[in-house]
């Protein structure tokens, strides 16, 4: 099982799942700049958000999936300060819904900043 993560870029080493600098296989979980911007000038709410970004997560190939789960731990990395949404805690979710059987919630529940509803 894999224990999954999240930080913030400058502050924890992980994989970069931002669409500004993620590179390789695990560019498959960055989200678009229109969703990016869209949340940041606040006209994407965070339900729209993860209406959108639920489908990018449905994408990612297997291998992707299991290259995630190939280590102990694993640490999914964004420019987002913790404590606030972000698309790297609707990437958690996803995966622990998705593959129980693979990873485990490795983040401290302070830094949760709420639960994440994937599914409508």
């Amino acid at each position: 099982m894999t224990r999954l993560d999240r930080g913030q870029i400058g502050n924890a080493k992980g994989i970069d799942i931002t669409v500004k600098c993620s590179r390789g296989q695990f560019r498959a979980f960055a989200p678009t700049w229109d969703m990016v911007m869209g949340h940041k000038r606040r006209d994407l709410s965070d339900e729209e958000y993860i209406a959108r970004y639920r489908p990018i997560l449905d994408r990612v190939q297997l291998a992707v999936w299991t290259a995630l789960a190939a280590t102990p731990t694993c640490t999914l990395v964004c420019y987002c300060p913790p404590g606030v949404f972000c698309h790297s805690h609707v990437a958690i979710e996803y995966a622990l819904a998705s593959c129980p059987e693979w990873f485990i919630d490795g983040r401290a529940s302070a830094s949760i900043p709420r639960p994440y509803t994937l599914w409508p």
